[in-house]
């Protein structure tokens, strides 16, 4: 994810919401890299989303769901992923 780079992590008891920031996840890096400088409009670290769900579940014992709110291969300074706990309300991984 980044090379393992962490720009920030964030984590509020009270909801049991996490967010975590990197520079460039190993995805929005291969996309550049691939499609040069073509920006797809939509996130595109699902793999990235997906192990942030499941190290916070396996880590917290609680089934979580990931959102890549930002993501640099549609353009943005950094991909953040919001992790929440599951529940009826939530969106499913976008």
């Amino acid at each position: 994810l980044g090379g393992g780079k962490l720009i920030n992590v964030e984590y509020d008891e009270a909801t049991g919401k996490a967010a975590i920031e990197y520079p460039n996840t190993w995805e929005s890096a291969g996309f550049k890299e691939f499609h040069g400088g073509k920006i797809p409009g939509t996130v595109t670290c699902f793999l990235s989303a997906g192990m942030a769900a499941g190290a916070i579940s396996g880590a917290l014992d609680v089934d979580y769901e990931c959102e890549e709110e930002l993501c640099v291969s549609k353009g943005d300074p950094l991909c953040k992923f919001v992790m929440t706990p599951m529940g009826d309300k939530r969106k499913v991984i976008k």
